[in-house]
């Protein structure tokens, strides 16, 4: 069937079909006609954003005047699209696309940023209404457009609310579940709008709706309205992932073309889709560093994976990739079906699925790097390349020789900081010189923190040392179990613990107190999924959570951070035994952050070596 009604594109730039929608009634059978036409020319159509839907569940339609099915959730759109007196121009990738095609659909994907982009109007389908949904868009619209109305009634003399009940508000939470949501192309077709709207059944609204929905919702969540305790905390927290997601699409439009792909895969590394090569091809039109000739559906997941990782390294001539690497075994949530298993160690796996809150620290995280050049003015240069093989240039610095319990990604446990503490402190005085310069107490609070004021995002000063001693310390005092059994306490006080926490509340000067909070969140971003070491030259740092003793630190070219490397033994034809090299992930490691390695080895250069990544 799709030979006799799909015929070749032309080969000029930017050919595309659109879909001719006929007129007709609402219990009339669905009819349309595909036109080949070109970007280049003035075009006036419609793009469609939707979800596919379930495959095994099919509608007939009349296609080119030939019998032909489209999944049941587009057979919906197209119903509540059709018009009953005229032509109805779209962009539908199911139809518009020859999906058996792999050349062609390889070939259209770079055209969807500019589809997109070049619409008249991007129609976003929801899907049927439910029930509850009439009135969660009415409530959606009034809140967007009045920003004193509340969310809800949080004080007797306040009429214009909002979500007046409960159920209301989990309407709303339920709404927001739509799978529209969550999926990864949904992103740029919304993003790239000239002008978007939302069709939820037959309700309808523009989508300038959303933002202003998100900047009233934070704003009154700040300020007046506490959510009522009995919504389950999954629930609210929905919410608040939605509201956060519609401003950084926001702050994503405003930069189009400007952000790198990295930010972005790390930004939306949540949402889903049924093809997971689709992870990277369907974020390439906002990114930086697009290049039309990586979307090739004819590679295995695996192979699209590496294939993007190396052009973002030949790219950037940055190792910026390997931070955001996660090991299969260390993935905080179940992985979605379909995840992929055989890929490099130094090719990100973007099908693992992360919690958001994992994601959030990884952004975090990422947003750093720039802050630091362990490896100088070397830039990254890919020596060669062979199927899950890559040599960079390296030196190989040190190694690890001790080894702390990994703080994992599920929460925040201070006995870990504790031990973390305790292990430092074993091997010599915390006021000693650290093996950089500094004491090791300095060095310590600058790894928990990895050397960043979390206030300013900017590199840590002297001041941030006061604000660590009074986490510290609040920390303690609030774990009376704790406080008795740690060594610090048996020479610093007899007071009761009412009275120490009364004397350092006393003590914090009252701007100190957000900040306090802000480090906490900052150390637990900083150290989740990692690991205290303590290296055999004396270096103190931060290694991945599966790291292990022995392990290699090892300053890569082009990398702003350490990373740490397993050695493993690949055998060759011909029997020879050479190294290759597992990248277990990054590293801070307190005075190889800035170059100091390049700088105080002499003849680095020509020390550095060829190293084989597996």
């Amino acid at each position: 069937m799709a030979s006799a009604i799909y015929h070749a594109l032309g080969s000029q730039n930017g050919s595309i079909r659109l879909l001719q929608l006929n007129p007709g009634g609402w219990s009339d059978k669905i009819s349309c006609d595909l036109i080949h036409t070109c970007l280049l020319d003035d075009l006036v159509f419609e793009a469609l954003s939707y979800v596919w839907g379930d495959d095994a569940d099919t509608v007939a339609i009349i296609l080119c005047g030939r019998g032909a099915s489209v999944r049941v959730n587009l057979a919906s759109a197209l119903r509540h699209l059709r018009l009953s007196d005229l032509v109805r121009n779209l962009w539908v990738d199911a139809l518009c696309v020859n999906q058996m095609d792999v050349a062609e659909r390889s070939q259209q994907v770079t055209l969807m940023g500019e589809i997109y982009t070049k619409a008249e109007k991007v129609v976003i389908w929801l899907g049927q209404a439910r029930a509850g949904d009439s009135s969660t868009i009415d409530i959606m619209i009034q809140l967007a457009a009045n920003d004193k109305m509340h969310w809800i009634k949080s004080k007797p003399s306040e009429d214009e609310v909002g979500f007046k009940t409960n159920d209301h508000l989990l309407d709303l939470f339920i709404f927001l579940r739509n799978p529209w949501w969550g999926r990864i192309w949904t992103i740029q077709e919304y993003i790239l709008a000239q002008k978007t709207e939302l069709l939820c059944g037959p309700h309808c609204f523009p989508g300038s709706t959303l933002p202003a929905l998100a900047k009233s919702y934070f704003k009154h969540s700040k300020r007046c309205c506490n959510f009522p305790t009995d919504i389950k905390s999954f629930e609210i927290s929905g919410i608040f992932n939605q509201m956060t997601a519609i401003l950084d699409f926001e702050t994503f439009r405003a930069q189009i073309g400007r952000v790198s792909f990295l930010e972005l895969a790390s930004s939306f590394r949540t949402r889903e889709t049924s093809d997971l090569r689709d992870k990277i091809y369907g974020l390439l039109g906002l990114s930086e560093t697009y290049s039309a000739e990586l979307v090739d559906y004819s590679l295995s997941t695996e192979e699209a994976y590496e294939e993007a990782t190396i052009q973002i390294i030949s790219s950037t001539r940055k190792l910026n990739a390997f931070s955001h690497i996660f090991a299969l075994e260390d993935s905080p949530t179940q992985p979605h079906s379909g995840f992929v298993t055989a890929i490099p160690t130094w090719t990100p796996n973007w099908s693992l699925h992360l919690n958001s809150r994992n994601v959030q620290d990884l952004k975090l995280r990422a947003r750093y790097l720039s802050l630091f050049r362990a490896s100088a003015d070397f830039l990254a240069s890919i020596v060669r390349r062979s199927p899950r093989k890559l040599t960079l240039r390296a030196v190989h610095w040190d190694v690890l020789e001790q080894l702390g319990r990994a703080m994992d990604g599920r929460g925040y446990d201070f006995l870990i900081y504790c031990g973390w503490r305790s292990m430092a402190g074993g091997c010599t005085s915390l006021q000693e010189s650290y093996v950089t310069g500094g004491s090791w107490i300095d060095a310590f609070w600058r790894t928990l923190c990895i050397d960043v004021d979390c206030c300013t995002s900017q590199r840590a000063d002297a001041s941030m040392e006061r604000l660590y001693d009074l986490w510290w310390w609040a920390e303690l005092l609030s774990q009376p179990d704790l406080r008795r059994e740690h060594a610090a306490f048996q020479a610093y006080t007899t007071t009761s613990h009412a009275e120490e926490l009364e004397l350092l509340m006393a003590f914090i000067r009252p701007h100190e107190l957000a900040r306090i909070h802000d480090l906490r969140d900052h150390i637990r971003s900083s150290t989740m999924r990692r690991r205290f070491f303590i290296s055999k030259k004396g270096y103190i740092g931060l290694a991945p959570a599966n790291a292990q003793i022995g392990d290699m630190v090892s300053i890569i070219h082009g990398g702003n951070v350490p990373y740490v490397l397993r050695r493993k033994a690949v055998e060759i034809p011909g029997g020879e035994n050479i190294p290759h090299w597992e990248l277990v992930g990054d590293a801070y490691v307190h005075g190889l952050m800035d170059g100091e390695a390049t700088e105080s080895t002499k003849g680095y250069v020509s020390n550095a070596q060829e190293l084989t990544l597996i």
